[in-house]
């Protein structure tokens, strides 16, 4: 009998704070293309599959369209995207492609390290979940 391993720790839910409304107040884009690579249903995968899903909530689920993509099952992919490390968020579209590598916990960071807005403050020091 095999038993699956569920994965074990804390995952802290992200509010939309004040702050990262306002550096989304920019002009976003009307559709947003991610690709998510994972390894796994390791904790850091699993974190990262949520706190992706809570972004595509705060940017709106009609303007979000998320491939995710586990790089056990599907390896060759990775070569396509240049993936060197899991889980990475790609983002395909609009345009310029962007890769974010990380649980993806800090929105503060993952927004602007995408280029989904331009940030007002330098967000390698600030974070959204204080």
């Amino acid at each position: 009998m095999v038993r699956e391993k569920k994965p074990r720790g804390k995952v802290v839910p992200i509010k939309a704070t004040p702050s990262l409304i306002a550096q989304l107040q920019g002009k976003l884009a009307p559709q947003y293309d991610f690709r998510l690579y994972i390894a796994g249903t390791n904790l850091n995968s699993v974190q990262a599959i949520e706190n992706v899903r809570r972004l595509c909530r705060i940017l709106r689920p009609s303007r979000c369209e998320l491939d995710i993509i586990d790089l056990y099952q599907q390896p060759g992919l990775a070569k396509r995207d240049d993936v060197v490390a899991a889980p990475a968020l790609i983002k395909i579209s609009p345009l310029p492609r962007k890769t974010f590598i990380g649980d993806l916990s800090d929105f503060a960071r993952v927004i602007a390290g995408l280029g989904i807005t331009a940030a007002s403050q330098d967000v390698r020091t600030k974070s959204t979940n204080q």
